[in-house]
């Protein structure tokens, strides 16, 4: 009796092993995405967006108010650790919004001068379904990110306004961003490329300091979504280094009736590295 009841469980046993090796030696495994997962890799990426722009309109998809170039180098440094099929990444994000020029409208004869910077974190999840050399990421991710843009030197008609000369005033933003995410990589030899992508919520809550008419506070929400496409290469296991396009979008919607959207467009090409240990 004790031999006939033992032998059920030992025919299960046999068949999850026959199905954990067939599982094992498909094309795309499950289990050789595994490999390696308790490895960390620490990546910098450096991107100059140095092709970007925001405009802020009364009325969509017709010109009304301030807008200019947005032109910003871009820091992250992330930190990526693999649990089996699990992949979990933080970073930290710094931006330098270089000086340049917003027009407050579409005469451009007022405008003011303005510069800053911008840092966040995010944090994101992604489960892989694939092998080390050629795999998709499925994920969501939670970002928050503060702006501090300042204004300089107030024209108006072409004139300067000599109450507000030099640093008068601020723009602060605090924003978030809730996104679904998605990346790839193919890798023949040495050499590969990979994509990624993602859309999300975005929240925002705004103060503008200084400005004619005093202060400002507004809260509203919109969405973001994040293109890359670059070229990478491997010169050994432990080393990997891309170079790439990114495209980036914020769009929030008027606060109320009358009030401003802002759309915000980041482009330019990126170079990152990174060194698994």
């Amino acid at each position: 009796m004790n031999k006939q009841s033992s032998r059920p469980g030992k025919v299960r046993k046999t068949y999850f092993l026959l199905a954990l090796s067939a599982l094992c030696i498909t094309p795309v495994s499950v289990c050789r995405a595994a490999e390696s997962s308790a490895d960390l890799k620490v990546t910098v990426d450096a991107w100059a967006a140095n092709y970007s722009n925001y405009t802020e309109d009364a009325v969509p998809r017709i010109p009304t108010g301030p807008h200019g170039k947005i032109d910003t180098n871009f820091y992250k440094l992330s930190l990526e650790k693999g649990f089996g099929n699990i992949h979990l990444v933080g970073s930290l994000n710094l931006g330098s919004i270089q000086e340049q020029t917003m027009y407050l409208d579409y005469a451009e004869t007022n405008f003011v001068k303005i510069d800053g910077n911008i840092v966040g974190g995010e944090i994101s999840g992604y489960y892989r379904v694939g092998e080390p050399s050629r795999y998709i990421d499925f994920g969501t991710g939670y970002l928050f990110s503060h702006t501090t843009k300042e204004f300089y030197d107030f024209i108006v008609s072409g004139v300067p306004d000599p109450q507000r000369e030099g640093n008068f005033g601020r723009f602060k933003m605090d924003h978030q961003i809730l996104s679904a995410k998605i990346r790839g990589r193919l890798m023949k030899g040495d050499f590969g490329v990979e994509g990624r992508a993602s859309y999300g919520k975005a929240w925002n809550d705004t103060t503008v300091e200084g400005w004619p008419g005093g202060t400002t506070h507004e809260k509203t929400d919109g969405y973001d979504y994040t293109l890359e496409l670059a070229a990478l290469w491997m010169p050994m296991s432990e080393l990997e280094v891309k170079a790439g396009y990114r495209h980036e979008r914020l769009y929030f919607d008027p606060a109320s009736d009358g009030m401003h959207d802002l759309d915000v467009r980041y482009n330019g090409p990126f170079l990152s590295a990174a060194w698994t240990f």
